[in-house]
């Protein structure tokens, strides 16, 4: 399966006074917004990161159902016989970068038009979608924050499949996701990563 094919209602088009939406995550090393899900696409977003790479400096992360249906029919390629879940990042392309991006990533059309291969791409079992999200949602703030070696550009010092993979299934195997006291302890993935945000300055 593919990335996402559109970004829609950020920026502008989601003020009623033409100004863009604040960010829904930021750290001090970017920021990110949360995107409508649809189709296999359960959640996305779109992460500005300078400083990861030369020329590019956006991206894309996508909670992707590898049971939906993708638009092309096609099946997905499976890691393990029993993945539901792929959380992948790709880097836009910079042709299509403008200076009042995020509001138009991309083409007139709105389709994103990535660089391939995936920066990311790992699979999980089957759990809860909101279990998911959530654990990609704190790891995209691991990202921006610049803890725990999570970055959105690969590195040769650290496999970022595999480091990914291990924030993901951390977050989701903590407590904070399992007990029935409502409360997120401290020291948790999820905890840990907003506690180290901070606003991005110029």
């Amino acid at each position: 399966m593919g990335p996402p094919r559109r970004i829609d209602n950020i920026g502008p088009s989601a003020r009623n006074d033409g100004s863009m939406r604040s960010a829904d995550l930021k750290g001090s090393a970017g920021q990110a917004w949360e995107l409508e899900p649809g189709g296999f696409t359960k959640a996305h977003w779109a992460v500005f990161a300078p400083n990861q790479a030369p020329v590019w400096n956006h991206y894309i992360v996508a909670v992707i159902d590898l049971k939906g249906e993708a638009p092309n029919g096609t099946n997905a390629a499976l890691f393990f016989p029993d993945a539901r879940w792929e959380i992948a990042c790709w880097a836009l392309d910079p042709e299509c970068e403008r200076p009042d991006w995020p509001d138009k990533p991309n083409a007139e059309d709105g389709n994103l038009r990535v660089l391939r291969p995936q920066n990311v791409q790992v699979q999980l079992p089957d759990h809860p979608a909101e279990l998911v999200i959530d654990a990609t949602r704190a790891t995209i703030v691991a990202g921006l924050s610049g803890v725990w070696n999570i970055r959105f550009e690969p590195m040769f010092t650290h496999d970022q499949n595999q480091v990914w993979q291990e924030v993901l299934e951390a977050t989701i195997r903590h407590p904070y996701h399992h007990g029935d006291d409502g409360q997120q302890p401290t020291g948790s993935p999820s905890a840990t990563a907003t506690a180290s945000m901070a606003p991005t300055t110029k």
